[in-house]
């Protein structure tokens, strides 16, 4: 995982994520709300085992899941598509454009029930993503969506596995740690300060990285703070001392972004 990456997931988890899973039970993000890379796939994946890792500390039970939508089709699809094929072409980006989402749930949310139209299939991975993941295809449409006459949306779904699906916990396996690299003593600054400094730090991290300055790694010390640091944050949730964002709030706030995001491509 290049550091670039760890940056990405660490700054999802300390900003909202945590809070939203502590809440709603699960944590969303498009890739193009970080980044717009041309292989969203691998570079969503890399995200989500460094962010896994955290979520895990306070949500043992947290599943990883990347998302990958195919777009809409006329007929229900009954068979799965070239997963090899969708991973290496070249993501394409711009106003009314799917891309792929990030996600982190809790076992609970994924056993909600959604009727309507569904097929599924599990997808042979292993040679193209390797080992932890499993994907499975699904084509689908909402019994609302069905009366109404709408298309049918189609997607993979790339599941990091759970510790029994392969021999093991997935960090005894080194899939999903998350090892804290900083910059040592520039990071042991950044542990008491506000969030909005700790992004100015992050920031003036990455430039001195983008300039080939010297960087050596955080001790132990640091990233056990910064886990110490995240658990506070859950304990202050869960305990009410800080007020969560209503998830509907949060989806629309979301939706806001993205339309500003296609308007500000379109000018």
């Amino acid at each position: 995982m290049t550091d670039d990456l760890e940056v990405v997931a660490r700054r999802w988890m300390a900003s909202r994520a945590m809070a939203e899973i502590a809440a709603n039970g699960f944590a969303q993000a498009d890739i193009d709300e970080f980044f717009e890379p041309a292989d969203p796939v691998e570079a969503g994946l890399q995200v989500l085992q460094a962010a896994v890792g955290v979520a895990k500390r306070a949500h043992p039970d947290v599943i990883a899941m990347l998302v990958v939508p195919l777009g809409a089709t006329e007929e229900l699809t009954v068979s799965a598509p070239d997963l090899a094929a969708v991973v290496s072409t070249p993501w394409e980006y711009g106003p009314g454009r799917e891309v792929v989402g990030l996600y982190l749930l809790r076992p609970w949310v994924l056993a909600t029930d959604e009727p309507g139209e569904e097929y599924r299939c599990h997808v042979d991975a292993g040679d193209v993503l390797g080992g932890g993941w499993s994907a499975h295809f699904r084509s689908w449409r909402s019994r609302a969506d069905a009366a109404k006459g709408w298309e049918f949306n189609q997607a993979f779904y790339l599941r990091a596995q759970a510790d029994d699906e392969d021999g093991g916990p997935a960090e005894d396996r080194g899939e999903a740690a998350f090892d804290l690299r900083a910059a040592g003593a520039k990071f042991d600054a950044v542990l008491p300060l506000s969030e909005a400094e700790v992004d100015d730090a992050i920031e003036h991290f990455e430039q001195l990285r983008r300039h080939r300055h010297p960087v050596e790694s955080a001790d132990e010390s640091i990233h056990d703070a910064w886990t110490d640091e995240i658990g506070s944050r859950v304990d202050d949730i869960l305990s009410g001392k800080v007020r969560t964002i209503p998830h509907d709030e949060v989806r629309a706030k979301l939706a806001a972004d993205r339309a500003a995001r296609d308007a500000a491509r379109e000018k």
